[in-house]
């Protein structure tokens, strides 16, 4: 299941052909009715203390998110710093990359660092994910109350939360069903898979049984409490730009501005996100009586404290993928010390095993 994702994620030239055209849609977009002078005094002008400081929070934002996805292995059953140089990686190849293949690459990395079995490290990115869209849909229903948003953006917003909701929603029913799902799973494989059904269901339920940990009221909470942390983190990251170009710092606007690029930059767009990142930026913040000039120079600066720390971070990490890869190639198949020993066990089928 999970490993045949590894093998089969591929970006498709519908992508690349939609990337081109957004491309072409939203660079003009972002610098439309732009004065170039007044953008370059506006960048010129800029305080670097607080572009530092903004810096140092993302990386802390990278460094909190690691520690929330380390909530998902057992005590020592994954290295602290093979987690943070997958998540890295990860991040840094959805936001170039015109596709989500950043959730792929993260399986790949510390399945190579610490021989895990893909179905289970696919459960825990899932259990990240699902926080992640929760925390997004509260911080949509705190903000909504407080600011007055435009209709395009209420409107979009309050369907991104109804479709989080639905979406958790379906996943808890999904696992009171367990085994019923386990059993369409088995009549599926044996329709079109020649696999042996007992290696997929084997990954089945590891996925499931990694789901499963949200279930347990310690993850749970820990994984709340770092939610909040990182949420904090990143809209701190937003405020102290403000100060950067000597504009009137809000913690509203930094907050909706939070939300805009967390919907419109999650959508595979345009190549390393040029153009609908600083589009989004300056739509907003104009929407509060920014002029065009010093709304783009502030998505621009956010661009490059997102981008740059990103690829300084990643770049000897990856180094070491592609060195480590060419003598040691991933094996897809190999066995587990990531799976805990105490995986939740409810929901199987009576007399079903699912240790790796």
């Amino acid at each position: 299941m999970a490993s045949r994702l590894i093998r089969s994620r591929r970006i498709s030239y519908a992508q690349i052909g939609w990337s081109l055209a957004a491309s072409l849609i939203f660079v003009p977009l972002a610098f439309w009715g732009v004065s170039p002078e007044e953008l370059w005094h506006s960048l010129e002008q800029a305080d670097g203390r607080p572009i530092a400081i903004a810096v140092g929070l993302f990386v802390l934002t990278a460094v909190a998110k690691t520690a929330r996805w380390a909530l998902f292995f057992p005590p020592g059953g994954a290295r602290f710093s093979s987690l943070f140089a997958a998540l890295i990686i990860g991040q840094l190849v959805n936001f170039l990359l015109p596709a989500r293949l950043g959730e792929v690459a993260r399986i790949a990395v510390v399945k190579r660092r610490e021989h895990g079995r893909a179905a289970w490290l696919l459960g825990t990115i899932a259990d990240e994910k699902i926080v992640e869209l929760i925390a997004l849909a509260s911080l949509i229903l705190i903000a909504l109350p407080i600011v007055p948003l435009p209709v395009w953006l209420l409107d979009s917003s309050l369907r991104l939360v109804v479709l989080i909701l639905g979406a958790v929603l379906t996943l808890c029913i999904a696992i009171q069903q367990r085994a019923r799902l386990r059993r369409g799973w088995r009549w599926l494989v044996g329709i079109f898979s020649r696999r042996s059904t007992g290696a997929l269901e084997q990954q089945f339920d590891m996925t499931f049984d990694a789901l499963l940990l949200l279930g347990r009221r310690s993850v749970a909470l820990k994984a709340v409490l770092w939610s909040a942390l990182i949420w904090g983190l990143m809209i701190a990251t937003n405020y102290t730009l403000f100060l950067a170009l000597r504009l009137e710092p809000s913690w509203l606007v930094a907050i909706v501005l939070l939300i805009v690029l967390q919907i419109g930059v999650s959508v595979p767009s345009t190549p390393a996100k040029v153009g609908i990142f600083q589009y989004l930026t300056s739509l907003t913040l104009t929407l509060f009586g920014v002029s065009r000039e010093t709304a783009l120079s502030y998505g621009m600066l956010l661009y490059l404290i997102v981008l740059v720390p990103q690829v300084v971070i990643a770049g000897p990490f990856v180094w070491q993928e592609i060195t480590r890869r060419q003598n040691a190639p991933v094996r897809l198949d190999a066995p587990s010390p990531v799976l805990p020993p105490d995986a939740p066990q409810s929901g199987r089928a009576a007399g079903e095993e699912s240790r790796p």
